[in-house]
């Protein structure tokens, strides 16, 4: 080969190398459309159970800590506010929950208003024999069992 053959073929190979390269496309995917899909799992939800609640207002009657002579039966009374009515008046009974048994029923019915509305619930006790401080504590619960209100 010449010599002026190489030159030119030098000459060609670089120029060949300053053109600008074509880049062959690379195929795009498809546009993806977002979709939800909701799925249960086959859980069952739980339904929420609303608790009544009331709170104490006053001694009506035979405010704590009065002294009475053994034996002596009276009317205790208290005042209660419903805290929540669980969709409006509703029946209830007022229960002994522990403390001196002071010979009361066993349970109380009574209408609990609706809420913000306060009731007087009143039971029928006796003073124990022996003398001495006693307590006796009353709850309230629902016609399905729910205990709520104060001790």
């Amino acid at each position: 080969m010449s010599r002026r053959m190489l030159v030119t073929l030098g000459i060609a190979a670089v120029l060949m190398a300053c053109l600008p390269t074509t880049a062959t496309p690379t195929p795009s995917p498809p546009p993806i459309s977002p979709t939800a899909t909701i799925s249960t799992g086959g859980i069952t939800p739980t339904p929420t159970v609303c608790v009544p609640d009331a709170a104490y207002v006053a001694d009506v009657t035979i405010p704590d800590g009065t002294m009475m002579d053994p034996g002596t039966s009276f009317v205790k009374t208290w005042r209660v506010r419903v805290e929540e009515d669980c969709g409006g008046p509703f029946m209830a009974e007022l229960i002994f929950d522990g403390g001196t048994d002071m010979g009361g029923p066993p349970s109380v019915p009574v209408t609990m208003p609706a809420e913000g509305n306060e009731v007087d619930v009143s039971v029928q006790l006796a003073a124990p024999q022996e003398p001495g401080t006693y307590r006796s504590y009353w709850r309230f619960r629902t016609q399905e069992g729910l205990v709520f209100g104060p001790r």
